[in-house]
Formats: C-alpha cells, sequence, structure tokens
C-alpha cells in the first residue's frame, strides 16, 4: 500500500482548505449545523485516536482544514455584516488610494472614523464617488458631506457589495462637495511610487497620439477607463480585456515570456529567472503595487521559481502553499475577486500542462519559440475560459487568435512602452526612436483588435451554469489524469 508522505499530506490538507472556503463562498451552511458537525468530528476524532490507524488519523485532519476553511469565510462575512454608524454628516477621512477618473467622475477611497457596535471608534474604508474636478490626491485630507450607505448590487449578475467588501470597502456615498483640508498626509514611499506612475503617463501622452496612448497607459499602469467605451467594448468582445487589467492572467504570461526571453537572449535558466523576476516586480512597482498585480505577482514568483528548478510537475504544493496563505488573510477572494480567479487557474494551468506540452509537442518540432508562445497562450486560455464566461458573459472563438497574435507581442510592446516612458527624462536622444518603434506595435494591437472585433463574432452567455463550471475542470484534470498516466508508462 502507497505511503502518504508529508508533501501529500500538505496537498491533501491544502485542498480541504480550498474545498471548505469554496463551499462557504458559494453554498453556505447555516452555523448550527457546522456546530453539530464539529462536535460529531470531535467525539469521532477521539475514537480514531484511541483504537485506529494513522489513514483515519489523516482523515479527522482534513475534515478539520475544510471546516477552518469554512469559519474563515464565516469570520470574514461577520465582519462586513456587524454594521457601523456615522455619527455626523459632515466627517474627515484621508484619501488612501490612487483616485480612479471615470469618463464624468471619480472614485476616492477613503478611510475614515466609524463605530462598531460595541460603540467604539474603529478606522473603515468607503467609496466617495464625486465630480471629475477638482482632482484630488493621494494623502489628501478631506472633509466630506455624505453619510455612508451599504452598497447596492445594481444587476443580478454582478455583486457590487462583494465586489467592494473584498477590498475591506463596507459602504459607499455620493459627493460633490469635498473640502481639501490638508494634503501629502500618506505614505512617503506609496505616494513617490504613484507620482513616478503620473509622470510615466503624462510623458506617453505627450509623445503618443490616441488611442495608442490610452492603450500604452493601459498596458504599462492598468486600466482601461483612459480608452474610449467604443474602444473598451470591442477590447471585450475579442476577449483582450485582460491586457489592460492587470488582471493576473497577463502578468502570468509576461512572466513566462520573459523567461523565454532570457533564455532566446543567451542567460542559462538560473540567470534567466533572475531577469523575469526583476522584470514581473518591477512592472508591479512601476503601477502603484495594487493589491491585484501583487497576488499575480507572488504566484508568477513560484511559477518562475518551478521554470528555474526544471520542476514544473512537482510545483503544486508551493503554489497552494502561495493561494492558502492568501486566502488565510483574504477568503474572499476566492470567490469575488476575478483577478485572483484567472491568476491561479492560469498559473495552474502552466504548471501541469507545461511539461506535457514539452513532451509530446515541443520537443518533436522546432518551432524557434512561437510553439512556447502559441502553446503557453493555448493552456492559459483554456483554463480561464468558464472565469471569462461567468464574469464577462461574452464568448468569442476569436478570442484565441486575438491573444495568439497580440501576446506574442507584448511583452516587448510593454518594455518599448517603459523605455518610452523613461527616455524623455534619462535619454531624450533615444525618444523619437522608442516612440516609432512603441506606436507600430501599438497600432499593430489596435487594429486587430478591430479587424476581429468588426467580423461580429461574438455570443452572449446570459444564464451560466455552475455545473459547466465544475464539469470544464472535470474534464481537464481526467484528461490530464490520463495523460499523465501514459508518461508513466513511458518510462
Amino acid at each position: 500500500m502507497q505511503k502518504i508522505n508529508k508533501s501529500k499530506i500538505f496537498f491533501l490538507s491544502s485542498f480541504s482548505f480550498l474545498v471548505g472556503i469554496l463551499e462557504e463562498s458559494f453554498f453556505p451552511f447555516s452555523k448550527i449545523i457546522h456546530l453539530e458537525i464539529i462536535v460529531s468530528i470531535l467525539f469521532l476524532w477521539l475514537i480514531i485516536y484511541l483504537f485506529a490507524n494513522k489513514k483515519a488519523k489523516i482523515s479527522i485532519v482534513l475534515i478539520f482544514f475544510l471546516f477552518l476553511g469554512v469559519f474563515r469565510v464565516q469570520l470574514a462575512l461577520k465582519e462586513i455584516n456587524q454594521g457601523y454608524s456615522f455619527n455626523q454628516f459632515s466627517q474627515k477621512g484621508i484619501i488612501v488610494n490612487d483616485p480612479i477618473i471615470k469618463n464624468n467622475y471619480q472614485n476616492l477611497i477613503v478611510l475614515t472614523q466609524a463605530k462598531d457596535q460595541k460603540n467604539k471608534n474603529q478606522k473603515i474604508k468607503i467609496l466617495i464617488k464625486t465630480s471629475k474636478y477638482p482632482h484630488f490626491q493621494y494623502g489628501d485630507k478631506i472633509n466630506y458631506f455624505c453619510q455612508p450607505r451599504i452598497p447596492q448590487n445594481f444587476s443580478s449578475d454582478f455583486d457590487y457589495k462583494m465586489f467592494l467588501a473584498k477590498d475591506k470597502i463596507y459602504y459607499v456615498c455620493l459627493d460633490n462637495h469635498i473640502k481639501i483640508i490638508q494634503s501629502n498626509q500618506g505614505n512617503f514611499v506609496y505616494s513617490f511610487l504613484l507620482k513616478t506612475k503620473k509622470k510615466l503617463e503624462k510623458n506617453i501622452n505627450e509623445k503618443l497620439p490616441q488611442p495608442e496612448a490610452a492603450l500604452a497607459s493601459g498596458l504599462l499602469l492598468g486600466g482601461s477607463h483612459r480608452m474610449s467605451l467604443s474602444l473598451q467594448k470591442q477590447f471585450s468582445q475579442t476577449g483582450m480585456s485582460h491586457i489592460v487589467a492587470v488582471s493576473g492572467f497577463n502578468v502570468t504570461i509576461i512572466a513566462n515570456y520573459l523567461i523565454l526571453l532570457g533564455i532566446f537572449l543567451g542567460f542559462n535558466r538560473k540567470n534567466a529567472f533572475w531577469l523575469a523576476l526583476l522584470g514581473i516586480f518591477s512592472f508591479i512597482v512601476l503601477i502603484g503595487w495594487p493589491a491585484s498585480a501583487v497576488r499575480a505577482g507572488i504566484m508568477s514568483s513560484f511559477l518562475l521559481w518551478a521554470i528555474k528548478k526544471g520542476r514544473l510537475g512537482n510545483a503544486i504544493n508551493v503554489i497552494l502553499l502561495a493561494v492558502v496563505g492568501m486566502l488565510l488573510f483574504n477568503p474572499l477572494l476566492l470567490r469575488w475577486d476575478v483577478g485572483f480567479q484567472l491568476s491561479f487557474l492560469a498559473t495552474l494551468g502552466l504548471i501541469l500542462w507545461a511539461p506535457l506540452g514539452e513532451k509530446y509537442f515541443l520537443q518533436k518540432h522546432k518551432t524557434f519559440g512561437f510553439g512556447e508562445i502559441f502553446f503557453l497562450t493555448l493552456v492559459a486560455q483554456i483554463f480561464v475560459l468558464p472565469i471569462i464566461f461567468s464574469s464577462f458573459h461574452n464568448f468569442s472563438p476569436l478570442s484565441l487568435l486575438a491573444n495568439l497574435l497580440i501576446l506574442s507581442v507584448l511583452p516587448l510592446t510593454v518594455g518599448l512602452v517603459f523605455l518610452l516612458s523613461i527616455s524623455v527624462i534619462f535619454f531624450p536622444f533615444l525618444t523619437l526612436f522608442f516612440e516609432w518603434l512603441s506606436y507600430l506595435l501599438l497600432h499593430y494591437i489596435i487594429i486587430v483588435i478591430k479587424t476581429l472585433s468588426s467580423w461580429g463574432v461574438v455570443y452572449k452567455i446570459n444564464n451560466f451554469s455552475w455545473y459547466f463550471f465544475l464539469l470544464w475542470y472535470i474534464i481537464l484534470f481526467v484528461f490530464y489524469f490520463l495523460l499523465t498516466k501514459n508518461k508513466i508508462k513511458d518510462r
């Protein structure tokens, strides 16, 4: 009988924890049922501990981790629903994020004070929607004149309340009469990063025409709000919105392309790893260290580590360690953060399938790097397809073609845009060179998007079934199991 080693125990325990979070996020039980089950488990554990074997004890440990995941979600939901009270209509707060400017308004995330149910003062974050002008800055201490309220969901297919709650924002308010009391009250380092980000964006806007400038800023700094509504729609129709959303999917893909680029340039695997790692975290720092990009960067780093060691097939536990750590800190990510889902599934797909692709295809055909690009893109697309269905409610069969045509040039495009943005400051004599190269690639991406979207091959998905979600991944893992079984037989 096969021995259960520590690695397998860790995998099963982590998997049980994830199942617990998944169960409570989608199918919550009542606390009474949970209490009865726990008492029964404790009683059963006592019997097994006294009379049974090691495998029976491990089963109880796995059940414990399952319920640990359940209770971690319950604890997070309790924090959301406990309720806070605001004493005054006019209150003070500090802007703790870079304001998000939309077409005719801006969103401010403000740290303010409220009283909890025990009448104790607590610092909480609220979202204030205000007019586009005047512009506000991170670190501004403001006086706002609105009564915060619990967010309301405006459609059945998007949970706006939980979308904010995952970032610990539990209240919103509308105020067009905000007054600045004092500036520069935020963290100095973060403030410096945001100022650097804005300077780079300004350089891009001065050197590139529209819509290429808006796309360049979106690729480098994240966010599609700079683009026109029509262009945003075309990106959505072709399944390419993720490249300007810092969703985790594109961070994972870029990480793999960077390590391939390093190897192509003559670096050995170890040095290519450090080149890619430096590239990923430089990118994250550059865009202001947003939480979604940090999480994607963590998982991408673990993936790069696995590539460096040449042990992609044994990296599941490492990724699980990263995921479990993030979910212990914030269990709401698993259901209500699309970026986390995209990053995790794309990384998981690449870890599982990259060795198989190398064995069955890449070793048999010399493709000069294009085979790796095609395979990485295909695997990532396959693994995130249900998330795209459920989150964006449309699907285009042309999305794979769009990803292949665009992702193959994406790392180079981002690199050239970055060099353009800093050349204005450090080596202006090269600015024109980077300006033309950046423009050509950005224009190419826009032409691909507009051409494919004009073909109109888009299917609307209004009623997405989670049974399809489950069936899709069962099929993928069964297929993976069959291929790995054949691989073992071949040895």
